[in-house]
């Protein structure tokens, strides 16, 4: 996203925290600020006057419920704050990037009209951003010129914690195996030009999902696998073990100081078919889509420029 104001020529001022990695963005014209972000008095402190738009795209995405307290005060109390905040001083337009999880759980495809199940699934992350939107609608009430983007797994150059994981497991022959369900994927350029575009295209108060290809979680793997070689499964694990090992697994890796890699919430998610119509955020944002062997050849590269791959 930053990258891509800056490329447009737009005068960027960036909200970090003190401990946050700005390694990727480093070089940037930007004028960076720190403030807490669930403090609209400190936002309001940082943020300049008579923006022309504010990006509201930090979020926890955590899959682990001992974070459950901590991420519902980024992504719920934040995004009140950040609200506040932008009322306060001004911004002719918000963008709050949401999530495909807003939306919840669905057996068919859906697009925008879907009532959200999000409350009703056993993820948090589900929980806080589906109520995030509801902070947004709540502002929007109040005069705040907000449109909601809805991203779905993105991938792409630039990645930290994210399937980025899945590259180098891959690559090295680690990946122990995947779950049963299908995704959406989208590429991390799509949706920051999706951005962009929301700021004039945008309807106030709309919803906007950006999908992508849909493919299993075996068929991602096994992309990646043409891309950096190493080994890919074949076919996935079932629920019923995923389940079991997202419920064994955590403390384990906990008492051996490991990074927790399955979760309850992540075996209920990887078991799940989520699939979206972008066609609203086509017609109206002109949002494109990349095909995912080309999205999976744009993470490889960035990865071997980074030194991520073996």
């Amino acid at each position: 996203m930053a990258e891509c104001l800056c490329a447009e020529g737009w005068q960027v001022t960036a909200l970090r925290r003190a401990s946050s990695n700005v390694r990727t963005l480093a070089g940037l014209p930007m004028d960076w600020v720190q403030a807490d972000l669930a403090d609209a008095d400190a936002l309001g402190s940082v943020m300049p006057p008579d923006l022309d738009a504010v990006f509201h795209v930090a979020a926890d995405t955590s899959h682990e419920r001992r974070y459950n307290a901590r991420q519902d005060r980024t992504n719920i109390e934040g995004t009140r704050a950040i609200c506040a905040a932008a009322l306060h001083r001004g911004a002719r337009r918000f963008v709050h990037t949401s999530s495909v999880a807003a939306f919840g759980l669905h057996a068919e495809r859906y697009d925008e009209s879907v009532a959200s199940t999000a409350l009703q699934v056993p993820i948090n992350y589900f929980h806080s951003k589906h109520l995030s939107e509801g902070v947004v609608d709540k502002a929007v009430q109040q005069g705040l010129n907000a449109v909601v983007l809805n991203p779905a797994n993105i991938v792409g150059p630039g990645d930290q914690q994210g399937w980025i994981r899945m590259f180098g497991l891959v690559a090295r022959g680690e990946l122990p195996g995947v779950g049963p369900g299908t995704a959406t994927w989208c590429h991390v350029d799509d949706v920051a030009g999706a951005h962009l575009a929301a700021v004039s295209r945008g309807e106030r108060g709309e919803r906007y999902l950006l999908g992508g290809p849909e493919a299993t979680f075996v068929e991602f793997a096994q992309a990646i696998a043409a891309e950096v070689g190493g080994k890919a499964p074949s076919r996935p694990l079932p629920a019923w073990l995923l389940r079991l090992m997202g419920q064994v697994k955590p403390p384990i890796d906990r008492l051996l100081r490991r990074e927790v890699d399955l979760t309850p919430e992540l075996a209920v998610l990887v078991s799940s078919d989520i699939r979206c119509d972008s066609s609203r955020a086509v017609e109206t944002l002109g949002y494109h889509i990349t095909p995912l062997a080309e999205t999976v050849r744009d993470t490889a590269e960035w990865m071997r420029s980074e030194g991520l791959l073996p």
